[in-house]
This record gives structure tokens, C-alpha cells and sequence, in this order.
């Protein structure tokens, strides 16, 4: 799958080498795309039709194919808790569908699920999206962590903590 210009960044980091590669099942209507392009994080950059980003200090790969994410993640478990993998996406979106209003917009928004965002990452990020447009957004929180954040291997940086 290409894709497609706008907002979307290439990764321009490198994976830490053997990285462990874990599958999990992720029922319809889960979208990975529309989630991470939601306005929820501003992090995440595609590499083809790979996502990368720093999740619980760590660098990590995903993609969908199908009704399956293939990771390759130093921390399973951090990262299935953020993707919110396991969410009753069908169950919500059901229930939503009963509003009149929401009905109609479903079909523009379905298979988004709320990410587990770190507090600090996502407060911050909040703020800083105050009359900005995501690549706007997506640049400050980059240079944020450039320039308060840790360095890790392959040019990935963590989101800096509260006391940097």
C-alpha cells in the first residue's frame, strides 16, 4: 500500500537490530491507519505501510495486514496496552450508531480506537495543538523530544519526562 502525501512523515529512525517480532489478532472494524492518523499522537511516523515510534522508551515497527498486526517490538505488552488492541471496537461503534448524527459519521471514522497514551506525552501534546494543524504539531512535539528527550540506538528519541 502506498502512501499517500500529506501529514504523513517517513520514519527516519532504525530499528534496533533481532528486534522479537509478536502478532496479535485485531478484529474488524480496527484500523491502524485511521488510528494513528486521528489527531490522538503525533509521533508515529510510516515507513511503507509500517508505522514506527517510541512507545514506553522503546522504538517499535507495526503494520496491519488483515485482521492481524505484526509488530516488531522490544516490549509486546507496552505496545499491545497503547494500540489498544483488544478494544470492543464493533461493541462501541454498534452503540454509537444509534445517534442519528453519529450514524452519518461512522463510515469516516470507523475502526479508530482511543490509544493508552503516556499522560505527560498526550498533556503536552494537548497543549501544544491549540491553533495548530497536525504537521505543526507532529514538528513541535519532534523537536520537544530532541531537544529535552533520550537518545536511543538508530536516532529515536523518548518523549522527555515532567522534570526535564
Amino acid at each position: 500500500m502506498a502512501v499517500p502525501s500529506g501529514s504523513r512523515i517517513a520514519a527516519s529512525v532504525l530499528l534496533p537490530p533481532a528486534l522479537p517480532i509478536v502478532t496479535w489478532p485485531c478484529p474488524p472494524p480496527y484500523d491502524l491507519r485511521r488510528t494513528l492518523e486521528s489527531g490522538q499522537a503525533f509521533r508515529w511516523r510510516w515507513d511503507g505501510d509500517a508505522a514506527v515510534c517510541v512507545v514506553a522508551g522503546r522504538v517499535s515497527r507495526v503494520r496491519q495486514e488483515g485482521s492481524v498486526l505484526r509488530a516488531e517490538t522490544a516490549d509486546p505488552a507496552a505496545l499491545r496496552r497503547f494500540l489498544v488492541v483488544d478494544a470492543p471496537l464493533r461493541e462501541i461503534e454498534t452503540a454509537l450508531a444509534r445517534d442519528p448524527v453519529l450514524r452519518r459519521v461512522l463510515p469516516h471514522t470507523s475502526g479508530i480506537a482511543i490509544l493508552r497514551q503516556e499522560p505527560w506525552e498526550c498533556l503536552v501534546s494537548y497543549i501544544i495543538s491549540a491553533f495548530n494543524n497536525i504537521p505543526k504539531i507532529q514538528q513541535t512535539i519532534e523537536r520537544l523530544s530532541r531537544r529535552f528527550g533520550r537518545r536511543l540506538a538508530g536516532g529515536a528519541w523518548v518523549f522527555p519526562t515532567p522534570p526535564r
